[in-house]
């Protein structure tokens, strides 16, 4: 176990590209997924595999958290929010599989990552947390951390390795930089580590006409149609006002407690 504090143009290559979409409703289908070897030097410019290098050499980033021969805790390198982790297992089989693959039939391996987040990489997470959103709040325990992150998986990923993103529900990042990047975090697409099969979301809504809908507040519920730049400034207000009223809730329990 290690703790660390804290080409050819990719894009068009993948355009040009005519790819079979492997249907995630159906697990046993996901030809591409399983037979892929993206650890093979020669997937080194294809899109979406840019967590391969913290897979097989962890040491050498420096957004690297943590490791160990089965996991690797990285902070995103272009967050989402003010606290953007993401955990990604470096078993190449476990690597290849789709979120609805591992939700599906491989319960062992949510137990592994439930177990590591609330168990070894706890205390790391809530430093993360600690330091970004609640830097000015001393007195803010564990309970109200957890309540404001999100952790869990994208329907329909851009990375071709697993990972699991931990994030908190604030949305304020400068690489917060369009309406896609924030529905892809507050909507269905979005699925809860902790989801039962049963309550997986059917994958095929998440196509161009869902990623145009309205940009909602994840705290008032307000619409802001598609007006991003104002949106944005409300979420900034927004995040302001939750770290206020945590402040006043902190304070007043205190008060109560020394009456």
């Amino acid at each position: 176990m290690y703790i660390m504090p804290k080409e050819k143009n990719a894009f068009k290559e993948l355009m040009s590209r005519k790819l079979s979409v492997p249907d995630y409703q159906n697990p046993s289908s996901n030809d591409r997924l399983k037979k892929r070897n993206y650890f093979d030097k020669s997937t080194r410019s294809y899109w979406g595999t840019h967590l391969r290098k913290y897979l097989l050499k962890p040491e050498a980033e420096s957004n690297v958290l943590y490791f160990d021969d089965s996991y690797v805790l990285i902070r995103d390198a272009y967050p989402k929010a003010q606290v953007h982790l993401l955990l990604i297992p470096r078993d190449q089989d476990v690597s290849k599989l789709h979120p609805y693959e591992i939700i599906r039939t491989r319960p062992d391996i949510i137990k592994k990552l439930l177990q590591l987040i609330n168990g070894d990489l706890k205390s790391i997470i809530l430093k993360e947390a600690r330091s970004t959103v609640y830097q000015d709040i001393e007195t803010v325990d564990e309970e109200e951390i957890w309540n404001f992150l999100n952790i869990g998986f994208h329907s329909k990923p851009s990375e071709m390795n697993l990972h699991v993103h931990i994030i908190s529900k604030d949305s304020v990042s400068s690489s917060m930089k369009k309406p896609l990047h924030y529905i892809l975090f507050h909507t269905e697409y979005f699925i809860p580590l902790t989801t039962e099969a049963q309550n997986l979301p059917d994958i095929t809504q998440f196509g161009d006409q869902f990623m145009k809908q309205d940009l909602v507040c994840w705290r008032c519920k307000c619409s802001f149609q598609r007006k991003f730049s104002s949106f944005k400034e409300h979420l900034n207000v927004e995040l302001a006002t939750y770290k206020e009223l945590t402040l006043q809730r902190l304070a007043k329990e205190s008060t109560e407690k020394d009456v």
